[in-house]
Parts: C-alpha cells; sequence; structure tokens
C-alpha cells in the first residue's frame, strides 16, 4: 500500500536526468522499505535493513539496491 508520505518523496531527491543509474532504479522500481519516523521522534541505535532476493528457475533475476 503507498501512503501518501511515501509518494510525496518517491523519486524527488536523487537527479535521475543527470546520474544514469538513478533512472534505471527509478524506472525498474517495484518493491521497497520506506520508513516514516514522526518529527520530534528519537531513534537510539540503528536501523537495518536486510534484502533478499530470488527468481524462478529460468528467469533471470536483476537487483539494484539503492540508499
Amino acid at each position: 500500500m503507498e501512503s501518501e508520505s511515501f509518494a510525496q518523496h518517491f523519486a524527488r531527491y536523487a537527479d535521475y536526468e543527470k546520474h544514469a543509474l538513478t533512472a534505471l532504479n527509478t524506472a525498474l522500481w517495484q518493491d521497497g522499505a520506506y520508513i516514516e519516523i514522526a518529527p520530534g521522534t528519537a531513534v537510539e541505535g540503528f536501523i537495518h535493513l536486510f534484502y533478499t532476493s530470488g527468481g524462478a528457475p529460468g528467469h533471470p533475476v536483476m537487483s539494484h539496491p539503492a540508499t
């Protein structure tokens, strides 16, 4: 489910017109992680994201992790 906040930020900061890999990541985007933290909230420690991927036998897999 896409939140209003996500839509407000997706593809707005990295310059896909000047950076080919950013354009590729944006064009082929299918899913990912979006973490929203309320203003004024202190986060102690780290937030770790662990990505795994795999494909069906005989189907190629392409992955372009971005931060």
